[in-house]
C-alpha cells in the first residue's frame, strides 16, 4: 500500500516515493548495530535538531525571516523547544504570507532552505532514511513474540493505567487534525466504543520503569529487552525509562511531527496487533504540512504538495505489520495512520525511546 487518507473521500497516492529499507535480524548484536548506526547519524548531524541554539538550522531560519540570532544559555530542553517552536511558526507564517496557495513556490522555498541547512543534498535529493524496518528471525523473533491479545481495552486501561484518560479523535474535515477526547471512566469508554471507534487513538498510555517493574503483560518483557539492548550499545544511546502502549483505530492519524517532546531520541515501535502506515518527510516539509493542515486552505493545498514531494522522490513510506520492529530516525518528521483496510480492528503498538548521547555544546 502506497497511499493514505487525507479525508474519507480523498486518498493521497505516492507511487514513486521510496519504500522503507528492510533488514533481517536474528540476534541482539544484529539489532543494536542498526540502532547504533542510526544514533551515529544523529550524533554527527546535530544540526537536524533546531532546538540546539548554536545550530545552523536555527540561524538560517532566523536570517530567512529577518530576525537576529537568538542566544539561549539554558540547557533546559523544554525552554529551548518553546523558543524554536516560535521561530518555526514565524518562518511558516512568512511562507504562508509570501506564497499563499502557490504549491510550486512553497515547495521550492522549503527545498532551498532544506538544502542550505543540509537536510537535503546539494542537488535537492533526499538522503535521510526516516525509518528502518527490522524483520525478526531465530532467537530474536522468539524473544519478542508478544503472546498477548487485547480482549477488553477499557478493562486493560483500568487495571494497568488509570481513568480519566485523554485520547485523540481525528477531524472529519482532515485526518491530519484532531481534538482531545476525555474518557472519565471505564464505562464511558465502553459506551463510546460500543457505537464508534473510528478515528480514535491514544498516545498517552505510559508506564515509568525508573523505580520498579509495573506488572504489565506487554511492557515488562519489552523493558527488559530494551535495557539489555542499550547495554550492548557503544555508548551511543540510553533508555528512556518511560514506555508506551499505543492503541488506535482506523483511520486514526498522527500528523507529521518531529519527536521533540523530550531531547533527541530514536523510537523503537513494535506492532502487536494489525498495522500502521508511516510516511517520513524532511523536517521542514513535514512540519510545514502540520502548519498548513490546520488552516482552512490545507485540504485543498496538500494533495498537490504531496504530489510534488512524490515526484521529487522526497520522503519514504511503508506499512508496519505485527512482529516487525521499526527504528525511527530523530532527524526527520513522520506521519502515522491506521489504514482503513483494517476495518473496525484495533491496531496495538508498544514503543520505547532511546536518547542520543549528544556531544555537549
Amino acid at each position: 500500500m502506497t497511499s493514505f487518507a487525507l479525508t474519507d473521500g480523498n486518498n493521497i497516492d505516492l507511487p514513486t516515493t521510496r519504500g522503507l529499507p528492510t533488514h533481517t535480524c536474528s540476534s541482539m548484536d544484529d539489532l543494536i548495530s542498526h540502532i547504533d548506526e542510526m544514533a551515529d547519524f544523529g550524533i554527527r548531524n546535530q544540526g537536524f535538531f533546531f532546538q540546539d541554539p548554536e545550530s545552523e538550522f536555527a540561524h538560517i531560519l532566523q536570517e530567512r525571516v529577518g530576525l537576529p540570532q537568538i542566544k539561549i544559555k539554558t540547557k533546559n530542553w523544554n525552554k529551548r523547544n518553546q523558543s524554536f517552536q516560535s521561530l518555526l511558526e514565524c518562518y511558516f507564517r512568512y511562507i504562508f504570507d509570501s506564497f499563499g496557495s502557490d504549491v510550486e513556490a512553497v515547495f521550492n522555498e522549503l527545498k532551498e532552505t532544506s538544502m542550505k541547512i543540509g537536510h537535503l543534498n546539494a542537488d535537492g535529493s533526499d538522503f535521510v532514511e526516516g525509518g528502518v524496518r527490522i524483520k525478526l528471525s531465530g532467537e530474536l523473533e522468539n524473544r519478542l513474540k508478544p503472546n498477548f491479545a487485547m480482549k477488553d481495552l477499557p478493562d486493560h486501561i483500568d487495571t494497568h493505567f488509570q481513568f480519566p484518560c485523554m485520547w485523540y479523535q481525528n477531524s472529519l474535515h482532515c485526518h491530519l487534525t484532531s481534538n482531545r477526547y476525555r474518557f472519565d471512566s471505564k464505562s464511558s469508554m465502553k459506551r463510546t466504543f460500543r457505537y464508534a471507534t473510528k478515528n480514535f487513538g491514544s498516545l498517552l498510555l505510559t508506564l515509568d520503569y525508573s523505580k520498579e517493574k509495573q506488572n504489565h503483560p506487554l511492557l515488562d518483557g519489552f523493558y527488559d529487552f530494551m535495557t539489555e539492548l542499550v547495554d550492548l550499545s557503544n555508548e551511543k544511546v540510553r533508555l528512556n525509562e518511560t514506555l508506551y502502549i499505543i492503541p488506535k483505530y482506523p483511520t486514526y492519524t498522527t500528523n507529521h511531527h518531529q519527536d521533540i517532546h523530550v531531547e533527541p531520541h530514536i523510537v523503537i515501535y513494535q506492532h502487536v496487533e494489525k498495522s500502521s502506515l508511516f510516511y517520513f518527510l524532511p523536517i521542514l516539509f513535514g512540519l510545514w504540512v502540520q502548519f498548513i493542515s490546520e488552516k482552512k486552505e490545507g485540504v485543498s493545498f496538500l494533495p498537490s504538495f504531496y504530489a510534488k514531494c512524490d515526484e521529487a522522490q522526497i520522503g519514504s513510506f511503508g506499512e508496519m505489520t505485527p512482529g516487525d520492529l521499526l527504528i525511527v530516525n530523530p532527524c526527520v518528521s513522520h506521519l502515522v495512520q491506521v489504514p482503513s483496510k483494517n476495518g473496525d480492528a484495533m491496531t496495538l503498538v508498544r514503543a520505547a525511546e532511546m536518547f542520543l548521547e549528544l556531544k555537549a555544546n
